[in-house]
């Protein structure tokens, strides 16, 4: 065997004309099956291509900021309305409890008519109750008024003018006004418009619950007078 068939290595690459494994492949048969491709004719990106791409991010982040404005403008509204609700409601729970004020009183008079008619005893302790000027009717009476609560009525005034004014600000100076800005005094007011939310229900469940104890106590009162004036025309 000669010399020169021995080879300390890999062997080396075929060379020549034919079609041999370790020829290189040409150096568009990459493009072709699917391989490498050369960055051929790539060029940086002009000035002006920049200025477009910067324009047009600066186009996205503001109709961005016009989408968050109008859903807080929305939301404000929404709140404004729903503050409103709230102390309508608010006004019908406490002419709910000025109106038992007035059952209270009733009920109050007709306890001392049917004390005057049990006894003379009852009769005279009437008698002595009225000199002193009034009698159980005014104490029924301020038993049942509910203690006066003006504060939530303007807190929610004073929420819903903020929200107004702040909605409007926002239509009438867009142009002169940072939106970033804008959209936090929104934000701001929905604040407001919450803190007033949460005065409101908790005046009303302080009504609600005096309510239903009002109604309760009536109730019994009711049923005890009618079971007294039964007993005195002998049912």
């Amino acid at each position: 065997m000669r010399a020169q068939d021995y080879h300390w290595g890999a062997p080396p690459a075929a060379t020549g004309s034919g079609t041999g494994a370790g020829r290189c492949p040409p150096s568009d048969s990459g493009v072709r099956g699917g391989g490498w491709a050369p960055t051929v004719g790539t060029a940086e990106p002009s000035l002006q291509e920049y200025q477009r791409r910067t324009e047009q991010h600066a186009n996205n982040i503001a109709q961005s900021q016009q989408r968050a404005l109008r859903l807080a403008e929305s939301a404000s509204v929404t709140g404004a309305a729903t503050l409103e609700a709230l102390h309508t409601q608010g006004e019908q729970l406490r002419h709910v409890r000025s109106e038992q004020a007035k059952i209270d009183a009733n009920l109050a008079t007709s306890e001392r008519l049917l004390r005057g008619m049990e006894s003379w005893g009852g009769a005279i302790r009437n008698a002595v109750s009225s000199w002193w000027g009034g009698g159980e009717e005014t104490g029924a009476v301020q038993r049942a008024e509910p203690p006066s609560k003006p504060a939530p009525a303007r807190a929610g005034a004073s929420a819903r003018a903020d929200a107004v004014g702040i909605g409007g600000m926002a239509d009438t100076k867009e142009s002169e006004v940072d939106p970033m800005n804008t959209l936090c005094g929104i934000v701001s007011g929905l604040k407001v418009q919450a803190d007033a939310m949460n005065e409101e229900l908790r005046s009303h469940s302080s009504l609600i619950d005096g309510t239903i104890a009002t109604s309760e106590r009536q109730q019994v009162g009711i049923k005890g007078n009618t079971k007294r004036a039964n007993k005195l025309l002998g049912r």
